[in-house]
């Protein structure tokens, strides 16, 4: 028994070769009749989509044939109507992406012009360039602190917020700014990234099978003895499905798992089926083709550790510029709080979670 729809969007049912109409339904229990009404009389009765009792005899043999041709068409309508309407929202959002110039002004990793396996960092936003010392800035106290020769972090006190403040109060512990940090580390951690190193990259192409679409993606990052790394990793189609989503084993020893961003503790990590960093790129290149729309939050970012240049790109962070006299750019929070409805996103990972808010301000802005 399978249901299908008529040529005027009404209900039609398939059973034993046969097809039936809706005579008439009464609360939960549908009455139907043959398709064939002018030859036929026979009947059939559902309670909540469920065969109750036998269907009358038919005047007429099955036709078996005729209902997959039925099915097909139903499905392929649908498809259409599917691949319609994901040409409509990809149009929109293509008139989103970002030009050439503001890839290279917001940082995005760039074809080096005489080693193609090479990446050029040419924007404002860049990270310093700082290969001449081995000097830092902590991301959590903003103190100055260095490393040791081989690029390690060394023991010193770290004392930070966790969280940003507002309203001269950190949403951490209620302390107002300049009373003493509620967190302490024994280490300091950093972002930074040595320009001079930018190896081993690939750029998008044209897939044998290529199809246009749109991939929202977002990663996790924790602080490592390397600095930052991912440590997950999720990408969402236009239609929500995940095509591709792990958790990421880091090359340096984990310091702090940011948790009040990530989600993420030491228990996650347990277990030796964690793919590295270099089997993930390697998966994330094989799905990402030339004439995919992909949309993150900084996700320039996110490009540089995968090792991946990419031009069809809209970043929410351009889509919703800072306001004037904001220092800093707008949280994903604030973002999904001020322009979606706050309804329950839950997912295994928290980098899902922000694939979906990134995906649907994305499509809000279209």
């Amino acid at each position: 028994m399978e249901f299908t729809k008529t040529g005027r969007g009404g209900r039609k049912l398939l059973h034993n070769g046969y097809s039936y109409v809706v005579d008439e339904i009464v609360k939960a229990t549908t009455y139907w009749r043959c398709e064939r009404r002018k030859e036929c009389n026979a009947r059939i009765r559902t309670i909540s989509d469920v065969e109750h009792g036998q269907a009358s005899e038919h005047s007429h043999p099955p036709d078996g044939a005729h209902n997959i041709i039925l099915k097909s068409l139903v499905v392929m309508k649908n498809s259409a109507e599917q691949t319609e309407e994901m040409s409509s929202t990809y149009g929109k959002l293509r008139k989103q992406t970002l030009l050439p110039w503001e890839l290279e002004t917001l940082g995005f990793p760039r074809v080096h012009p005489e080693d193609d396996s090479k990446a050029l960092l040419l924007g404002t936003s860049k990270p310093p360039k700082d290969a001449s010392t081995r000097s830092r800035i902590c991301r959590r106290c903003r103190l100055k602190f260095e490393v040791d020769e081989e690029g390690k972090i060394k023991e010193e006190v770290c004392m930070f917020h966790p969280y940003r403040l507002f309203r001269r109060k950190y949403g951490c512990c209620g302390l107002g700014e300049g009373e003493l940090p509620c967190r302490k580390s024994p280490k300091h951690v950093h972002d930074y990234v040595n320009i001079e190193e930018m190896t081993g990259f690939t750029m998008t192409k044209k897939h044998l099978y290529s199809q246009k679409g749109i991939r929202a993606l977002s990663c996790s990052w924790v602080y490592t003895e390397n600095g930052t790394e991912i440590a997950s990793i999720s990408i969402i189609n236009e239609l929500l499905e995940v095509v591709f989503e792990t958790k990421v084993r880091t090359e340096g020893a984990i310091l702090d798992y940011h948790r009040e961003v990530t989600a993420l503790s030491e228990t996650d990590f347990l277990g030796d089926k964690i793919p590295t960093i270099e089997k993930v790129r390697i998966n994330v290149k094989s799905l990402i083709n030339k004439d995919l729309i992909v949309v993150g939050y900084c996700l320039q970012k996110d490009l540089i550790a995968l090792r991946l240049i990419h031009d069809n790109v809209v970043e929410i962070t351009a889509l919703y510029p800072r306001k004037k006299g904001e220092i800093s750019k707008s949280s994903l929070y604030h973002l999904r709080k001020n322009f979606l409805t706050l309804e329950n996103i839950s997912a295994p990972l928290k980098s899902r979670e922000n694939a979906i808010t990134i995906l649907k301000l994305a499509m809000h802005k279209a």
